[in-house]
């Protein structure tokens, strides 16, 4: 598949993603409040660290106690925060597959279904931060080499895990039938892409370019001319924009990632995406 064809998919399926998301708007309160709670998680982590020298000091890992702190601090860190990110992420991914299917679905039922998988995704967060807090060891430990195979091994854990989550949320499942599940639907359907959200990324990291060169250029040419107010307030309205789009393409990911689960999972096309485009990522075999 050429290159051309790899970016008129990608964009096919943010345009159809985009589409279901447009029918129902308030699906974006979840990644909304989500973003905004992992906020408060890491101003709440980092608040220790800039108040408390002789705790900055120890988390810098100069002496084998304190680099256990920093590894332990660093996994508590992660563990509530992919907590909270799962618990909304699995709401939205609830909602999704329900439309998908033809049922309602509301930001309400999506909490209350992530509720009640609350067990099995403090296990499957448990395991992520593990993961996480393993691939820091083996990048800050052994050096260049290290660092490339904790890059190589990340990578492989994206596309292995990559059906694990939705199969907690539609099944139930604990995180290591999740990971075995996940691994043999990768292996049986997966396509020439590596993983979907390449091709949103994509899409959505051009916006972003453009945003960045927009607002440079912009910001360049008048800001000498502008009081520091006007700065400030230009300034935060880049924010803005930006943190919209990371929103929106967060969102539109976790759409594609159900739709595509539905799609190597029974084989049927869901509404409204086509068949081409799904099949430029994964291909159902018998």
């Amino acid at each position: 598949m050429s290159f051309s064809q790899r970016v008129r998919h990608a964009t096919a399926l943010t345009r159809q993603s985009w589409a279901m998301l447009r029918e129902q708007t308030s699906l974006l309160i979840l990644p909304l409040v989500s973003g905004l709670c992992l906020a408060l998680i890491s101003a709440t982590f980092l608040a220790p660290i800039v108040a408390s020298e002789e705790f900055r000091t120890a988390l810098e890992g100069r002496t084998p106690d304190t680099q256990v702190l920093d590894y332990a601090y660093l996994f508590v860190f992660y563990l509530v925060a992919f907590t909270v990110m799962n618990i909304f992420n699995g709401a939205l991914l609830h909602c999704v597959l329900a439309r998908i299917e033809g049922r309602p679905a509301s930001v309400g039922a999506g909490l209350a279904a992530a509720l009640g998988r609350l067990p099995q995704i403090l296990a499957w967060s448990l395991v992520s931060a593990t993961i996480g807090v393993a691939l820091n060891v083996l990048r800050d430990k052994a050096g260049n080499l290290g660092k490339f195979v904790a890059g190589a091994a990340g990578l492989a854990w994206s596309i292995a895990t990559y059906f694990a989550f939705p199969l907690v949320m539609a099944d139930g499942t604990g995180p290591f039938a999740s990971i075995t599940g996940s691994s043999k639907l990768v292996r049986r359907t997966w396509g020439e892409s590596a993983l979907a959200n390449v091709g949103v990324t994509l899409v959505f990291g051009l916006v972003v370019a453009v945003l960045v060169v927009v607002f440079a250029v912009l910001f360049v040419a008048v800001a000498s001319t502008l009081p520091t107010a006007a700065a400030v307030a230009v300034v935060v309205l880049f924010g803005v924009a930006l943190g919209l789009t990371v929103l929106v393409a967060s969102t539109v990911s976790m759409v594609i990632r159900g739709a595509l689960f539905a799609y190597a999972r029974n084989g049927v096309v869901p509404q409204p995406f086509d068949q081409a485009a799904l099949a430029s990522v994964i291909h159902p075999k018998r």
